[in-house]
């Protein structure tokens, strides 16, 4: 049984705040990761509240009109050739048509009976007319 009170010795009071450092130590550790845990989900909840306010707003869908279409594929084509300078890298610009295909489908999500999309061909086709 350990002494309490005036029994202590000074190897007890020596042994005590040892351990209450160590104590304090992990309780520290905790608090850590804790903060970074609120932290965290801190920018979850704000994310979330961003993303909740966007989807209330009624938005229209956006489209780009025939006569841009030119313009939007200068654009990619500037886009595209600033990745491959900024990877020092050659990129397949097929893939590059399929990902902007899959962008715009994505876009496009809500589909209309009445509206007609572009085919990766469609896309590839304009892409190489803008790069000749």
């Amino acid at each position: 049984m350990k002494p309490k009170g005036m029994n202590l010795t000074i190897e007890d009071i020596e042994f005590i705040i040892a351990d209450k450092k160590e104590s304090y130590i992990i309780q520290q550790s905790y608090m850590e990761k804790l903060e970074l845990t609120m932290r965290n989900t801190r920018n979850d909840l704000n994310q979330l509240e961003y993303i909740l306010a966007q989807l209330k707003q009624k938005r229209t869908p956006r489209t780009i009109a025939h006569a841009r279409i030119p313009d939007f594929f200068a654009h990619a084509s500037r886009v595209y050739d600033r990745i491959q300078s900024r990877l020092h890298h050659p990129i397949n610009y097929t893939w590059f048509c399929l990902v902007l295909y899959h962008r715009y489908r994505f876009e496009s999500r809500n589909h209309h009976p009445e509206r007609r999309y572009l085919t990766p061909g469609t896309v590839l086709g304009y892409f190489k007319k803008e790069r000749e």
